[in-house]
């Protein structure tokens, strides 16, 4: 599976989690997933691994449990956020 389609999978993930409502165990998995697929695929000192980084929010567990999915630091917004910055790593 090439890069342009385990971003679409993660982009589908992202939508679907929002949906349904995530908790914040499902939003940690995504947002695990995602940075680690970010690093192999553009090395962890990358702009964009800072840019995803900045769009998901706290790294650390302490700092993300109970977030609330909507409001400026929910997990929705989050995860608008780092879809947005997927995108600019789909190729045509």
């Amino acid at each position: 599976m090439n890069l342009n389609e385990q971003i679409d999978e993660l982009l589908e993930r992202s939508r679907y989690i929002r949906a349904i409502g995530p908790t914040t165990e499902d939003f940690m998995r995504w947002r695990d997933s995602t940075e680690e697929l970010l690093a192999d695929a553009v090395g962890d000192d990358h702009p964009v691994m800072a840019s995803y980084r900045e769009a998901i929010g706290p790294r650390e567990s302490l700092d993300a449990e109970g977030l609330q999915i909507h409001g400026p630091f929910g997990m929705a917004p989050r995860l608008i956020a780092a879809e947005d910055v997927l995108r600019t790593l789909v190729t045509s």
